[in-house]
């Protein structure tokens, strides 16, 4: 996969998985990455699925219809990747951090669904459950936050409810933090990205130090 590897001045921060929403690329999400923890290695990727001209992480057969088989596919494939890129990159594989916006953060939370180990923590922005068919028997450890667009026209508040009820089903620690918007990430929903990062990251390891 095309990606991107910057590495981190603190070998104590985790390294940021970052997957951009459709149409993006793996510089898209760096501004967030640098914002969320400067110190942090930042493994960034382009989606390699091409509908009409933009890039993303996996098929669809018409806007809101998914396909299943392609889903889990790439679901394997990024799995795969990361095993490798870790390799690489001499990576503590129980080190990735998430971070995903709208096709990203699907990807990320259909990773989280379909192969729970790798990894344990995300930011999903603007995701939505597009698989509802599989899930593990519980996520518990895991810390999720969901950032979300009251007045999103692709992700409706029911959607994202539902999406946020399925994690707690699975014991996953979920919150989610709605905001006076659509689709876009806006500044006050990153400085409350950052807030969270630093209490579930930063804090706990400035107080064991």
């Amino acid at each position: 996969m095309i990606h991107k590897f910057i590495q981190g001045s603190n070998p104590k921060r985790p390294t940021l998985l970052l997957l951009h929403g459709t149409g993006g690329t793996e510089n898209d999400l760096l501004p967030i990455a640098q914002m969320l923890d400067h110190e942090a290695s930042i493994l960034t990727l382009r989606g390699d699925v091409m509908e009409q001209g933009m890039t993303r992480f996996f098929k669809r057969l018409s806007p809101g219809v998914f396909d299943y088989e392609d889903i889990t596919y790439r679901v394997n494939q990024l799995d795969a990747f990361l095993d490798k890129a870790c390799l690489q990159y001499e990576l503590d594989r129980d080190d990735l951090f998430g971070v995903g916006y709208s096709n990203g953060a699907n990807m990320l939370a259909q990773l989280l669904l379909k192969k729970p180990n790798a990894i344990h923590h995300a930011i999903l922005m603007h995701p939505m459950d597009i698989d509802p068919r599989v899930e593990p028997s519980s996520l518990s450890g895991h810390h999720v936050l969901v950032t979300a667009g009251e007045k999103d026209p692709i992700v409706t508040k029911q959607e994202t409810d539902a999406f946020v009820q399925r994690f707690q089903a699975l014991n996953a620690s979920i919150r989610v933090e709605w905001f006076q918007q659509g689709h876009q990430v806006s500044r006050e929903e990153v400085q409350t990205m950052l807030k969270w990062y630093q209490s579930l990251i930063i804090d706990p390891e400035q107080q064991r130090d």
